[in-house]
Formats: structure tokens, sequence, C-alpha cells
């Protein structure tokens, strides 16, 4: 579906199929929330830095009165998606994930997918309008590129069914799988064999990252809901020890096996560090799953630490939220998408919450940018799990009074050494005399 479009500064190409495709797969535009998907159609990688969005707050651009531009970056492999979104919204597999302002009008408004290239000789740059949506609140006759905003389910958007924008919205019983007025459609909306399916819980942070260059691992997990980061234990209490006792509990949501062979998790806070899952590991049906450090050499910081659960291709799949100063004893569990403090850790079981306190959330330590490449097994370099020594249990201020109380007492002894010399003496000669008048007796 392509419209006809405005200068925005830069001459307009002819729109030739060519290796750079892009194409609108989801659009949604409601005052609850916003948010668009692009899907790769071409036959290579594409540079999202080459992509914008043009918006325009009328489908007929004769009348528009504003207009804006929305740049992109990373890179997008064939037949992946690209969601750009400005509120909460559910996350699943093979989607790289950008947020924006987008404040796009509820009345009328236009989108056009623009791709800057750059011709071979003079290296002048030119735009091709790779795909656009018209919209309007209400119908509009004798033009069939303009498209009625739906408005009978507060949660629908709507969807390229083969050429038609239909309203949709999410399963029920799957967050990642919809319907549609006339039956129900997987997740892209088409029957693909590249279709991994995310999870409800925790919520993904809405960042830009850059897609593996091996995209094309196999997916042994297709359209299931991605495993659940539920626990974490940093700093086992005695006799329990941090090389074997921490751990990093994974849930499956689905009703059927996961097979984690290739997934990676990752932890850590400013270089987090990778565990890669070996062949064959599979978590079962509903199954809770604690990795310990005993079996993955899995070294997790008492402060300042995440952890990301990775598919294949390095995309984060579900996190946790990061936490800071991990009691003795006490692990970092999920409680209905929001993660608590408890003194009763269980590895391999539904979570036992107690109260240990406010829940309050660590800063923002670690971006999905900033995990490394470092193959899995490895510990963090400088994590402070390693056992306390005695200074940092002891109290500051106690510490502290102890050194300016000494300290007092010695200058003390010194300012008055020669009145205390004087006052020994007088002393001295007094039990003397006492002496010698008892012997005269």
């Amino acid at each position: 579906m392509m419209l006809s479009t405005i200068s925005i500064g830069i001459s307009m190409a002819s729109a030739s199929p060519g290796d750079n495709e892009l194409g609108l797969t989801k659009v949604r535009i409601s005052t609850a929330g916003q948010f668009l998907e692009l899907k790769n159609t071409g036959l290579n990688a594409m540079d999202m830095s080459r992509v914008q969005i043009a918006y325009y707050n009328n489908y007929d651009l004769s009348k528009a009165t504003s207009s804006k531009l929305i740049s992109l970056s990373g890179q997008l492999a064939p037949n992946e998606y690209y969601m750009v979104n400005d509120s909460a919204v559910t996350l699943c597999y093979q989607t790289t994930v950008a947020s924006a302002s987008l404040g796009f009008s509820t009345t009328s408004g236009m989108l056009q997918i623009i791709y800057l290239e750059q011709s071979e000789v003079g290296g002048q740059f030119s735009s091709r309008v790779l795909d656009s949506f018209a919209w309007s609140k209400s119908a509009v006759a004798n033009n069939n590129n303009v498209v009625q905003l739906p408005s009978s389910k507060p949660n629908s958007f709507l969807q390229d069914n083969e050429g038609t924008w239909v309203e949709t919205w999410p399963s029920a019983s799957n967050p990642c799988q919809y319907e549609t007025g006339v039956g129900a459609v997987d997740e892209q909306g088409e029957s693909g064999d590249y279709v991994f399916l995310g999870s409800t819980l925790p919520p993904v942070r809405r960042v830009a990252t850059t897609t593996s260059s091996s995209s094309n691992k196999v997916n042994r997990n297709i359209g299931k809901m991605a495993p659940v980061i539920n626990e974490i234990l940093p700093n086992p209490a005695s006799p329990q020890t941090d090389a074997d006792d921490e751990f990093i509990e994974l849930y499956n949501p689905n009703d059927s096996n996961f097979d984690l062979t290739g997934f990676k998790l990752a932890f850590g806070s400013k270089n987090p560090k990778k565990y890669t899952f070996s062949e064959g590991t599979v978590l079962s049906s509903k199954q809770f799953k604690a990795f310990t450090s005993g079996e993955t050499s899995i070294s997790l910081s008492n402060t300042e630490a995440q952890v990301w659960l990775l598919d294949p291709n390095d995309k984060v799949i579900t996190q946790s939220e990061p936490y800071t100063k991990a009691k003795d004893g006490q692990s970092w569990a999920l409680d209905s998408g929001k993660w608590v403090w408890t003194s009763v850790p269980t590895p391999n079981e539904i979570n036992v919450l107690s109260s240990t306190g406010s829940n309050t959330k660590a800063k923002q330590v670690a971006t999905v940018l900033g995990i490394s490449s470092t193959k899995g097994g490895a510990g963090e370099a400088g994590s402070d799990s390693a056992p306390h020594k005695l200074a940092d249990k002891m109290p500051v201020n106690s510490v502290v009074l102890a050194v300016v109380g000494l300290t007092a007492i010695g200058y003390a002894l010194y300012e008055y050494r020669y009145d205390i010399s004087n006052k020994i003496y007088e002393l001295r000669r007094y039990f003397k005399n006492r002496r010698e008048i008892r012997r005269q007796v």
C-alpha cells in the first residue's frame, strides 16, 4: 500500500525492488499507547540507521500542518521485526525494540517508512518510500488507502493481513498470539517457520539492540512463551557457600518442554558475563529449575547486579530487575511482576515470600548493550561474593569512636605527663612517711 509523499529535504528515488525492503506489519494509534512494527522483507540485513519514519498529522498531505522524522538505529536481519513504541507492550521473540516519543494524532495522520540510499556515482543521498500507512478516526468515503482506527477493544491494534488491515487483539491465553474478528492469527500474522514467542513477565526494557550476525540458528521452540527468570540467590547463608549454592532459577510457563540449547544467562553489572546452556538442556513443562554456581561456575555479585536470559542469537528474552545489597540468605524473587527480597530461598520450587522491608529497586546499573561476549562458564571479574572481612561486618561508627577515644586518652597522657609525674612522687613520699611513723611507734 504505497501512498504519495512530500519532500523532506532530500530528493526522492523511484521505489524499485531491492535487497533493502521494509514493511509495516502492526500499528496502534491510541491515547492509551502507540506503537508500530516493521518487518525486514529483503534479502539482507538492513542498516536501520538509514531508516526514518516520517509522520504527518493528516492523511491528506495537502492539509497537514505539522510533521516530524523519527530516526532509528541498529541492524535488522531478514524476516525479523523492529518495534518502535512509546508505552509498555508485550514483546515476543525476534523483535528488535526502540523507544520513541510518538505522539501520533488519533484523529487523522500518515506514516511513511523512508530509506536513505547513496548513489554509487557522486555519493549523493536520495530517499525511497518503502511503505506507508494512513488513518482516520472516522470512515473516509471513496478512499481505500485510509484505514479507520478501531475502537471496539481497549488493547486492539491494526495488523496487516495479506494486504488488508484488520483489528487484532492479544489472546487471553497467550499475549504473544493474536485474535481477530475473522479468526485466530499467529504471532506475526503468518505461518512463518522462524517464529518465537516471548513471555509476559517480567517486562523487557525498551532499548535498541544489535542483531547477531548468526541469525540463522535453529529455533526449537516455535510458538512457545519464553522461560521467566523467577528467583536469584546472590549471597547464600552459611553453611552454604558462594562457590556451590548461588543460583538463578528459571520457570517454563508452557504446557510442553522448552529446549534451552544455545540459550545464555547473562549476569553482572558494568561488564556482564555469559553462561551458555549445553546441548540437551531442557526445561520441563511448568518446571522451576535452579542453575547453581556449583553446576555452572556462575558467580553473582552481592551489589548492583542483574540477570538476563538471551536466545541463541543473543537477543534479550527476559530479565530481572537490578538488585543491590544482597543480604546473607535472602533471594531476589519475582512477585506478580515485581521483584522483592525474601528470606526464604526456594530453589526448584514456587516462590515463598517473606516480609523483608520495602521493595526498593536498584538503579539501572546495566544495559543490554553492555553485555560482553565472554563465553559461558566463567565467573564475573570483580565479584564481591567472596566471604566478608571482619571490617565489613563491624559498623563503621563503632570503629571511628574507638579510634577517637584511644587518641584522646593518648593525647591527655602526653599533655599532663609532668603533673601526673608530680602526683606519683607525692604519693610515694606520703606512703614512705607513713611507714616511718609506724616503725617509730
